[in-house]
C-alpha cells in the first residue's frame, strides 16, 4: 500500500563492519519477459559489508520465502510468452520450504546477491 514500508526487520545490526537483519518481510520487482513482477518475501535474512561511514553495502546477501500461492497467481496474471509460462509454471510445482509448520513445503526458497550505494535524488535543504 502506498506509504508502506517495502523492507521491515524485526532485528538488525551492524557489528564489525557487517550488516545483518532478520527475521523481516520485503517487496521485490523482478523483470520478467519485459513485464515487472512483484513478490513479498517472509522470513527475510540479509548479510552485507559496510563500506566507510555507511557509504555502501557489498558483498550482500539475501535470503527469504516467496509464498507458493501468492507467486502463481503473479505469474499467471502476466503477459507472458506461452513457452516461457509453461516453464515458469512447472518451476512453480515444487515449493522447497515450509513456512506454517505443517509439514507441507508452501513457498520457494529465494536467494539473492547485491550491491548498494547511498544516493540522493533531488535536492536536500
Amino acid at each position: 500500500d502506498e506509504g508502506d514500508a517495502m523492507a521491515r526487520a524485526d532485528d538488525a545490526s551492524i557489528a564489525r563492519g557487517m550488516l545483518t537483519a532478520a527475521p523481516g518481510m520485503m517487496e521485490i520487482v523482478l523483470p520478467i519477459e519485459g513485464e515487472d513482477m512483484a513478490m513479498t518475501l517472509s522470513h527475510v535474512q540479509i548479510e552485507a559489508e559496510v563500506v566507510g561511514d555507511f557509504e555502501s553495502l557489498i558483498n550482500g546477501r539475501l535470503g527469504g520465502a516467496a509464498d507458493a500461492d501468492q507467486l502463481r497467481e503473479t505469474v499467471e496474471a502476466m503477459p507472458l510468452d506461452p513457452m516461457a509460462g509453461m516453464l515458469i509454471q512447472g518451476i512453480l510445482e515444487s515449493p522447497d520450504i515450509d513456512t506454517d509448520g505443517d509439514g507441507e513445503p508452501d513457498a520457494f526458497s529465494v536467494v539473492l546477491t547485491f550491491t548498494a550505494i547511498d544516493c540522493m535524488f533531488g535536492e536536500v535543504r
